[in-house]
Parts: structure tokens; C-alpha cells; sequence
């Protein structure tokens, strides 16, 4: 697809929208990995983010996946709005729709439907039940210490956005923005603070985000705690 095609240039940041909140993230994330180079990958759930928030995410991304589970409930008609929108702002070359928990039969027919859509010329992924029952098998072990060891290295070499999220006055934390440009300067390309309040145009431009909460300012909200790992996955938040 254009950019990722060729194996050699690296994709910036790849954002990844999606329907449900429960959506196996790790899965999307070992199996585009695999087939993009990419600095970067966000998340954004569909559920759970604004018109706004949705098309800032969007608009920032070098590259657009949209994943769609047959198990959704959705139909893949319903990506329509989106598409539109991201094929002004990147043209179909830099999409990507990927179909999952397809039966086997079912692929021709998604395939032939989509050739004769308006959005052909954007990338369309298929994966069916047997190919990701395989996936799961060979990949277990990602799930376990495995893929913690591949994390971390990813965590320790990869140059990172860090987003303090916070109720608090940016002064309050002025000690840890110090210390992780300081300490960590090597794998920091960039420490920003964050007003929560604001955290669904802000977090998708993060890599790693960090909530800081004191408790003069009152309970934590799960809510906001579950967008936010949501997003970025929960090893980097």
C-alpha cells in the first residue's frame, strides 16, 4: 500500500480506529507490526471517542487502520463516514481496512463487494477464523514473558512522546517533566503536560502517558483511567 509496501520507509504513526472497547488490542498490535513498518501505533476506540476527537486522531496519523470484527455487530457499511473523511485528508493509498473473524466462504464476497465500492483503491486486509485461531497458536507466547521482554526493549529504544495527564498544576509535577527529560533523554523525544480534561485530543499523540493524581483532588476516574489504556494499550500508560 504505497508507503508500507515496500518494506523499506518507516510510517510514522499509524492510527488504529476501532469499534468496541474490548477489542484484543495485542492482536492488532503483534499482527500490523508484522506487516508495517511504523514508529508509532495509537488506538482509538469509536465507542468511546467524540466527532472531534476522533478526527484529530486522524488527522495527525501518517498512515489510517480501521479494524473491523464480523463479531462487532457493525456492518463494515457503517465505516463509510469515516473512510470519507480520511480519504480527503490522506487519500486511499494510506488506508487500511482490515476484516477479521471471517469465514472462510465469506472472504470472496467481502472481497468482490469491496471491489466494486468507492473506496477500492484503499487497502483491504482480510483475516479469517482459521487464520487468526493459527495466529493465536504460534503467537502465544507473546502473551506471557515473551512478549514482556519485547515491550520492554520497545519501551528502552523507541524515541517516545510522554504525556503528563493531570488535575494538578503543570508546577506540582514540574520535578518529574525534570527528571524524564534529564534522566531519560535518550529514549524521549518529548515530555508534554496534559490537562485531563482534555485528554481525548491529547492522548492519541502520545506514545506513553503518564496520570499523575494527587489525592488532594480527589478520587481517580476509572472512566478516564480506561480511555486512556484503551488507547495506547496498558503497557504504555
Amino acid at each position: 500500500m504505497g508507503e508500507a509496501s515496500n518494506g523499506q520507509n518507516t510510517i510514522k504513526n499509524v492510527a488504529v480506529f476501532y469499534w468496541d472497547a474490548l477489542t484484543d488490542v495485542q492482536f492488532l498490535q503483534v499482527w500490523l507490526r508484522k506487516l508495517l513498518p511504523m514508529e508509532s501505533m495509537s488506538y482509538i476506540p469509536l465507542c468511546a471517542a467524540s466527532e472531534d476527537e476522533w478526527k484529530c486522531a486522524a488527522s495527525k496519523a501518517t498512515c489510517i487502520v480501521f479494524y473491523h470484527s464480523i463479531q462487532s455487530g457493525k456492518s463494515l457499511d457503517e465505516t463509510t463516514p469515516y473512510l470519507d473523511f480520511c480519504m480527503e485528508t490522506h487519500g486511499p493509498f494510506k488506508i487500511i481496512v482490515m476484516v477479521t473473524d471471517l469465514e472462510d466462504s465469506d472472504s470472496v464476497a467481502v472481497r468482490n463487494k469491496w471491489d466494486l465500492s468507492w473506496y477500492n483503491l484503499c487497502h483491504l486486509l482480510l483475516v479469517t477464523k482459521d487464520e487468526m485461531t493459527k495466529f493465536y497458536s504460534t503467537n502465544k507466547g507473546l502473551r506471557t514473558g515473551e512478549r514482556e521482554k519485547m515491550l520492554e526493549a520497545e519501551l528502552l529504544t523507541r524515541p517516545h512522546r510522554i504525556g503528563i495527564f493531570s488535575r494538578s498544576a503543570e508546577s506540582d509535577y514540574q520535578w518529574l517533566l525534570s527528571l524524564l527529560q534529564s534522566e531519560f533523554s535518550d529514549v524521549v523525544h518529548e515530555v508534554r503536560p496534559c490537562n485531563i480534561s482534555n485528554i481525548g485530543a491529547k492522548v492519541s499523540q502520545c506514545t506513553v502517558a503518564i496520570l499523575y493524581h494527587s489525592m488532594n483532588r480527589g478520587e481517580v476516574n476509572n472512566e478516564e483511567l480506561k480511555y486512556m489504556s484503551d488507547i495506547l494499550g496498558k503497557e504504555y500508560f
